[in-house]
C-alpha cells in the first residue's frame, strides 16, 4: 500500500527494476499494489504483476483508490499485468489495473489475460501510449480493453494495440457511465489498432453511452 508522494512530476517517488536480469514480479491474493491518497507523483516501472487468483470481489492487479476529482499523477511504464483471474465468487470480475483520479498515465505496457477490463480509468486527463493490451474478459462476458466511467474527460490514447479477439463481449474501447460531462470536452483517441471477434452478446471497437 503506497499512501506517500514524490515531490514533482520531474521528481516522482519510482518504484521498479534495476540493473539487468528478470523484471520483479509483484503478486498477492487481494490486490498486488494499493496506491491511495494523498499519494500523488508515484511511477511504476518495468515491474510484473502475473498470475493471480484475486480473492477479493471488484478487486484488480494495481489499484489507484483516489477520488476521481483527485491530482494523482501515476504513471506506469514498461510494466506486464497478465493471468489476473477471478476466485472470489462475487458478481464484480477483476480488472487488470483500475485506475481512479486525474493525471495518471499507462505508457509501453503489456497487459492481457484480464478477468474482466484490461484498464478502467476514472478521472480527467488519462493518458494511454503504446501499450498492447490483449485476451480481457476471459472471466467475464462485460470486460473492455479500455474502458472510461466517471469524469473520463481530455483523455489521450493513442497507438495501443487493442486486441479483443479471443472474448469480443463489449468493446475495445468503450466511454461508459458518467464518461463524459456535458459541460466539457471528451478527449482524444487515435491512431490505435482494435481487433474484435465473435462474442455472444453485441460488442464495438469503439463505444459511447454519452
Amino acid at each position: 500500500n503506497i499512501t506517500g508522494s514524490g515531490v514533482s512530476v520531474d521528481a516522482p517517488l519510482t518504484i521498479g527494476a534495476y540493473g539487468v536480469g528478470n523484471r520483479p514480479i509483484v503478486k498477492a491474493s487481494m490486490r498486488a499494489l494499493l496506491i491511495t491518497a494523498p499519494a500523488k507523483f508515484i511511477r511504476l516501472e518495468s515491474l510484473e504483476f502475473s498470475d493471480m487468483a484475486l480473492t477479493l470481489n471488484g478487486s484488480s492487479a494495481v489499484i489507484l483508490s483516489h477520488a476521481v476529482t483527485d491530482d494523482a499523477y501515476v504513471t506506469l511504464s514498461d510494466v506486464v499485468v497478465r493471468n489476473i483471474t477471478d476466485a472470489s465468487g462475487g458478481s464484480t470480475g477483476q480488472d487488470c489495473l483500475l485506475l481512479k483520479g486525474r493525471h495518471n498515465t499507462v505508457i509501453n505496457s503489456n497487459i492481457s489475460h484480464c478477468a474482466q477490463d484490461g484498464i478502467q480509468f476514472y478521472g480527467d486527463y488519462f493518458t494511454a501510449i503504446g501499450n498492447t493490451i490483449r485476451h480481457v474478459s476471459e472471466g467475464d462476458l462485460f470486460g473492455d480493453t479500455i474502458q472510461g466511467s466517471t469524469d473520463a474527460n481530455y483523455f489521450y490514447i493513442a497507438h495501443n494495440t487493442l486486441d479483443h479477439s479471443m472474448n469480443a463481449a463489449k468493446q475495445g474501447f468503450v466511454l461508459a457511465d458518467a464518461g463524459v460531462r456535458s459541460d466539457v470536452g471528451g478527449g482524444v483517441f487515435w491512431g490505435n489498432t482494435i481487433t474484435m471477434g465473435a462474442g455472444p452478446v453485441a460488442s464495438y471497437c469503439i463505444y459511447t453511452e454519452q
